[in-house]
């Protein structure tokens, strides 16, 4: 193989690995994800994994539903059709914090 094949391949693997890379931040492993947003507020999680698809509100708890922000390690890292984060308020700080996450 010259020179100028292997610049070519080089050249072909680093634009694939860009490519990759811009990805991976829009994707989350379930434990990864919920790493992230567990107790933390609307602001750190939106900050860290993104604003929703949608916001559902009962009471004073709030949904934030996300499409195919999730995959499934466990399962051949299958994604997640919908991924629902669920908020409740803090009793010391009455912000809404993250105390569960659900996939499906």
């Amino acid at each position: 193989m010259n020179f100028i094949q292997r610049l070519g391949w080089f050249a072909a693997v680093l634009l694939t690995g860009a490519l990759l890379a811009g990805c991976i931040d829009s994707t989350y492993s379930r434990g990864l994800f919920q790493g992230y947003v567990i107790d933390q507020t609307q602001e750190v999680v939106a900050d860290k994994v993104g604003k929703p698809e949608s916001e559902e509100k009962s009471g004073e708890a709030v949904k934030w539903v996300y499409k195919k922000k999730t995959f499934d390690p466990d399962n051949m890292n299958a994604f997640d059709a919908i991924t629902t984060i669920i908020f409740q308020p803090d009793p010391v700080s009455k912000k809404l914090v993250a105390i569960a996450v659900q996939f499906s």
